[in-house]
């Protein structure tokens, strides 16, 4: 993940669809299946983390940015979120 280029321009599952396919990860099996969605929750997760550093500081505890990160999102409500847990659950994929 460290030299994939991410492509502002495209959504964050755009970005990962291209990551995939240029690693050939491709579910056959529930194995490979399992590997597959940890490694899209790490891409997610990093990409999240660095965007969110990038347009909304490095204090990754501030209820603001995370706010804001919601809400580039584009998830309605996240001006009432509460806590960087409701946002953190609804920003980030299951996993």
């Amino acid at each position: 993940m460290d030299k994939f280029k991410y492509d502002r321009s495209k959504t964050m599952e755009e970005n990962w669809e291209q990551y995939a396919a240029e690693h050939e990860l491709v579910v056959t099996t529930k194995a490979k299946e399992e590997a597959y969605n940890k490694k899209r929750l790490a891409f997610h997760k990093k990409f999240v983390t660095s965007g969110f550093r990038e347009h909304f500081g490095r204090n990754e505890n501030a209820i603001e940015g995370w706010r804001g990160i919601c809400e580039t999102l584009g998830i309605s409500g996240a001006e009432s979120f509460s806590t960087i847990s409701r946002c953190k659950k609804v920003s980030l994929p299951p996993g």
